[in-house]
């Protein structure tokens, strides 16, 4: 609603999702997969009121995939034997399910 002020759906065009990527790279200052995931979903939301084929080749954001950093077995037993039984509960929780803290504390 900040980028388009277009009252209509059927009125929203490519310069009003390209106005949205810039907003969310500029005022709000979003990382590149944040632009991307709500970018994404807006989009999504656009196509399940048929109103489809907005955008063209190189339009949707871009952001590079993190690799994971991938702990030892070693490495996790000494940092859970360091843990008090409450800390040791919680990062089982976080190996075990894959969330990270952030996810957790919103879901």
């Amino acid at each position: 609603m900040e980028s388009c002020h277009k009252p209509n759906l059927e009125d929203i065009d490519r310069l009003d999702l390209l106005k949205f990527i810039a907003l969310l790279r500029g005022e709000e200052e979003h990382a590149a997969r944040t632009i991307a995931r709500k970018f994404n979903t807006v989009t999504i939301f656009l196509t399940a009121q048929e109103i489809p084929g907005l955008l063209c080749g190189n339009d949707r954001p871009k952001f590079t995939q993190e690799e994971a950093e991938i702990y030892e077995e070693e490495d996790l037993n000494k940092l859970l034997a360091a843990c008090d039984n409450k800390e040791r509960l919680w990062y089982k929780f976080f190996l075990m399910t894959g969330m990270r803290d952030q996810e957790d504390r919103y879901c």
